[in-house]
């Protein structure tokens, strides 16, 4: 995760002091340093991962609706999250990337939504400075000493995860990657080693097949 970035209005610890992931499960296994991330929007909470469909057809905009148009006309993206319910664990994206850099959104499911929140942050930060994150890559930048893989969503997963992202696109007409990172022992959730008791914390929501294809987006 880089540093020197500004703080966004979230509350977290600055750089240099501990954010322990305090999930569920997940806090058995990863603890990160956190970082000053960059000022884009603050996390706005969808109590409904399921409502935004709902609202593609609508022509009124309510609060949260316009500050989402508004953050990404101004700040180039807008980060949501969904908490953990009966449904699956709780997740973050973004909406905007797309439209404003023509790079595909960025999901990252199963994390803290804060540190979710921090991490799309600081990938859009790269992002504006003109990186392009690519499918079947691992990413040595997103997470410190850590790899993170970015995998390519196909468009049936966005009506369950991505509401919001068709209700302002007025559809599936945009790319979606889920960002996957492993348990502090470099376990990724593909692997059989991945523990049993978080088996369901992290899906996979793309292609497996793209696994196979997998290298360090160094070139390495």
């Amino acid at each position: 995760m880089a540093t020197n970035r500004t703080t966004g209005n979230i509350g977290l610890a600055k750089a240099g002091q501990t954010e322990v992931i305090e999930h569920l499960y997940f806090y058995q296994y990863l603890s990160l340093t956190s970082a000053d991330c960059f000022q884009i929007p603050c996390l706005r909470q969808t109590e409904n991962r399921y409502a935004p469909f709902a609202k593609m057809k609508e022509k009124t905009l309510d609060n949260g609706d316009k500050k989402l148009v508004s953050d990404i006309a101004q700040f180039g993206s807008h980060v949501l999250k969904v908490m953990e319910d009966d449904n699956g664990p709780g997740f973050a994206y973004s909406v905007g990337l797309f439209k404003t850099f023509n790079h595909p959104e960025i999901i990252i499911i199963g994390l803290k939504p804060d540190l979710a929140h921090i991490l799309i942050n600081n990938i859009g930060e790269d992002i504006k400075k003109g990186k392009q994150y690519q499918s079947a890559l691992l990413y040595t930048d997103i997470l410190d000493d850590f790899k993170c893989l970015m995998l390519d969503v196909p468009r049936e997963s966005y009506k369950k995860y991505v509401g919001y992202g068709l209700w302002y696109y007025e559809g599936d007409k945009f790319p979606l990657l889920q960002c996957i990172y492993p348990t502090v022992k470099g376990i990724y959730p593909w692997e059989k080693e991945w523990p049993e008791d978080i088996i369901d914390l992290q899906p996979i929501l793309g292609d497996r097949r793209q696994i196979e294809k997998v290298r360090d987006a160094n070139g390495a």
